[in-house]
């Protein structure tokens, strides 16, 4: 079984958000794409026509809007893929966060960064994005495809914006009515600096394991400013 790799896919090592479209030209004119597994999290939008995709032993049809993550690990592929298939994967790092989706309590915003116990698990098509937004969503995904590919200056900030935007119109159509854990978003990190005020005892380190990030991802908002 093939695992695929984040550094294929995009043209900065250190700018791990890329966006790739599925349809039956692009994948050779194959129907059916093997099951696999990859080092990233990626975010699947059917846009047009229908598709199926399996996961472990679950088989599920597509119709146009719906969406679902799969997430480190996960064995899956995709099968039924004809001439009107129109699939959009947003692959991103899901071990580095981006600020700006931090701060919402979105249920799918949670999703976006499970636990390390969420990895292996795949939680379906999480909703149906409507025939009003979806093309506002495909118009964002083309503007981030290009920005990624042409490298112009100012290209990672611009394309950090557009994910925010795409995953936020996205939880607008989430069927999940789950309340994140509190201990999840930047509250937490600003709760710890608060009880640590008087005594200076909190330190960079201490901080950055409060959100469950590791030192080296801070590589991501130096590089992106």
């Amino acid at each position: 079984m093939q695992n695929l790799s984040l550094t294929s896919y995009v043209q900065e090592c250190y700018f791990p958000i890329s966006v790739t479209k599925m349809t039956l030209k692009n994948n050779l004119k194959k129907n059916t794409i093997m099951a696999h597994s990859h080092d990233f999290s990626e975010i699947v939008l059917l846009a047009d026509g229908t598709l199926t995709h399996h996961c472990e032993n679950e088989s599920l049809p597509l119709k146009k809007g719906d969406f679902f993550l799969v997430h480190q690990k996960m064995k899956h592929g995709y099968s039924d893929i004809n001439e009107k298939t129109l699939c959009y994967n947003i692959l991103y790092n899901s071990k580095v966060a981006v600020p700006m989706v931090l701060l919402s309590k979105s249920p799918f915003l949670h999703r976006l960064y499970p636990d390390s116990k969420e990895n292996g698990l795949f939680s379906g098509i999480l909703g149906t994005v409507t025939n009003r937004d979806l093309p506002r969503i495909v118009s964002l995904l083309r503007h981030m495809q290009s920005e990624t590919k042409e490298l112009r200056p100012g290209h990672q900030t611009l394309v950090i914006s557009l994910f925010s935007t795409v995953v936020l119109l996205l939880s607008r159509h989430c069927r999940e009515k789950i309340t994140p854990p509190q201990r999840w978003s930047l509250d937490k990190m600003i709760g710890m600096m608060n009880d640590h005020l008087s005594d200076n005892s909190i330190s960079m380190k201490k901080l950055v394991a409060s959100q469950s990030w590791d030192l080296g991802e801070r590589a991501f908002f130096h590089q992106v400013g």
